[in-house]
């Protein structure tokens, strides 16, 4: 079977070994780079024009009730739909693609530690493909938009996120933002990483799990000792 871009995208979800195998032959990463970037601000796109920017607005004070009068009035008037949709457009475009060349970077640096010889611009392959159960995301947050009658909130669209599965923090919580942001999609895209890897390096599955986890184990790790100083 020849190393198309959607078999391999196919066999990411149904043979991720064989298929970090033949991506490993051919690293395009055109597809999941623009399907999970563009779907993700598209569904975002969608969501600013449908809901109820006065109750985003309420909803976004009612989680900072420390708030001055004067920081609770510019916020209101920094808070239109035009500025807040091009402001999550804008951070969608820019930091999804961002992210992955960061982390291709320590990639590159496990492959020349391991000796695989391959180059930064397989790596960065290498996490664009990883992210591909983000595309899962995008239907479930679709259905969101369409039942929640304008008044679900952005941390809230993942119906798959720790927060809405098992803890339900409410805004205001120091917390909620680091339950939302981790999801189901984050796990399963590590076990990719964690399959490819081994595929990619030959080694063991003991050390790939260590390898992918302590990229995740940093970014997370700081955002909680951020929390826990700052609350």
């Amino acid at each position: 079977m020849s190393a198309t871009p959607l078999s391999i995208m196919s066999g990411m979800f149904f043979d991720p070994s064989t298929a970090f195998d033949r991506l490993r032959a051919r690293t395009s990463s055109w597809l999941p780079l623009v399907a999970v970037t563009l779907g993700t601000a598209l569904v975002y796109w969608w969501y600013y024009q449908t809901v109820d920017f006065g109750w985003l607005v309420d909803h976004t004070l009612a989680a900072n009730p420390d708030f001055s009068d004067e920081q609770r009035e510019s916020t209101r008037s920094m808070m239109t739909p035009a500025f807040i949709t091009n402001s999550s457009l804008a951070a969608t475009l820019i930091i999804t693609p961002l992210s992955f060349a960061v982390f291709a970077i320590y990639y590159s640096i496990v492959g020349k530690i391991t000796d695989t010889g391959l180059r930064y611009r397989d790596w960065f392959a290498f996490c664009v493909w990883t992210s591909v159960p983000r595309l899962l995301l995008l239907p479930l947050m679709a259905f969101q938009i369409l039942t929640s009658d304008g008044r679900v909130a952005p941390e809230d669209l993942s119906m798959v996120s720790i927060n809405t599965l098992f803890l339900q923090l409410p805004n205001s919580h120091p917390w909620a933002g680091f339950a939302a942001g981790l999801d189901l999609s984050v796990l399963w895209s590590c076990v990719l990483a964690v399959l490819g890897l081994r595929v990619w390096t030959g080694r063991s599955t003991g050390a790939c799990i260590g390898l992918c986890l302590l990229p995740l184990a940093i970014v997370y790790g700081a955002w909680a000792a951020k929390i826990l100083v700052f609350g």
